[in-house]
């Protein structure tokens, strides 16, 4: 047993159209994650999983989604550079 949790990347939020797949955006969210502390891991068709330990404390939590937070913004500023919303 354990803890998941799991996030769909999307080109489109309305839409939900995905991102081409050779952009690797899933990818490139797991190594800025990794940089902000946190061990992510890319699932098919870009989405990120977390699997933190079920002793997890709320501040820990919180920091997850701290790191994870700064992961997405530092990846929305990768997709807006390299013009990847096609």
């Amino acid at each position: 047993m354990g803890l998941i949790a799991g996030i769909e990347l999307v080109a489109d939020k309305a839409s939900k159209r995905s991102f081409d797949a050779k952009a690797g955006v899933a990818p490139k969210v797991v190594q800025l994650a990794q940089e902000e502390g946190l061990i992510t891991r890319n699932l098919p068709g870009d989405a990120v999983a977390l699997c933190p330990p079920l002793i997890i404390t709320e501040e820990q939590i919180e920091e997850m989604w701290d790191c994870l937070a700064r992961a997405l913004d530092r990846a929305e500023e990768w997709v807006r550079k390299e013009g990847l919303r096609g």
